[in-house]
């Protein structure tokens, strides 16, 4: 399970943001640069490893290498990675306990993976997918974080956001402890039921699908 906490117990102010400003913020989600294009293999299989970090489908990936759970955490190779593919889950450590033993030492989402076969056709489509949904999530919350951390310096009246064909200004009026889940939602909410075409064809490159017929 994706590691995305939202306390949904706070009582939030109200969030005076327009949907256009919601849209901006939106924007900027999708104009991010793409964050999770890489995994750490946990395995000590040699075919496994070459299995993976060899196959075509998935050459739009880095896959890095930790030969168990064992020199993933003494090694403090996991920094720096939000997607874990378990190859033994069940020799070393379960993959729930090795999600929990990185809850502790990750503040960002991340992901487990831990296929139950070979890798295969459906295998891969699994993996694209948490990658996809790991992806926009990452980049809601950093944009969510980006635009709280600004709205909270007293000094600045508003917060300036660029985008390719136009510039949109934010206005400061939210505090970041009590509105990141609420505004995060908002994002999510915008990118999934929008219809104007910039969005689609933005969440649809984020997926990796030809928007061109």
């Amino acid at each position: 399970m994706i590691n995305y906490k939202i306390d949904d117990s706070l009582e939030h102010p109200k969030l005076e943001i327009t949907e256009d400003e919601i849209k901006a913020l939106a924007r900027s989600v999708v104009n991010s640069k793409t964050l999770c294009n890489s995994a750490v293999i946990i395995t000590a299989c040699d075919e496994q490893w070459k299995l993976w970090n060899h196959s075509e489908p998935l050459d739009q990936y880095l896959f890095y290498r930790a030969y168990s759970v064992h020199q993933l955490l003494r090694s403090g190779q996991f920094r720096g990675h939000n997607i874990f593919i378990h190859l033994e889950g069940f020799y070393e450590c379960s993959s729930d306990s090795l999600h929990d033993l990185l809850q502790n030492r990750i503040k960002s989402e991340f992901k487990v993976f831990s296929p139950s076969e070979r890798l295969n056709r459906d295998i891969i489509k699994q993996f694209k997918g948490i990658c996809q949904a790991l992806e926009l999530k990452t980049r809601i919350n950093r944009v969510t974080d980006e635009f709280l951390a600004a709205s909270t310096q007293h000094s600045v009246d508003q917060i300036h956001r660029s985008f390719p064909t136009q510039q949109i200004h934010l206005k400061k009026n939210i505090e970041s402890s009590e509105t990141k889940g609420i505004l995060s939602r908002k994002i999510q909410k915008i990118l999934s039921d929008s219809p104007e075409d910039f969005l689609y064809q933005a969440i649809e490159e984020i997926k990796g699908k030809d928007t061109n017929p």
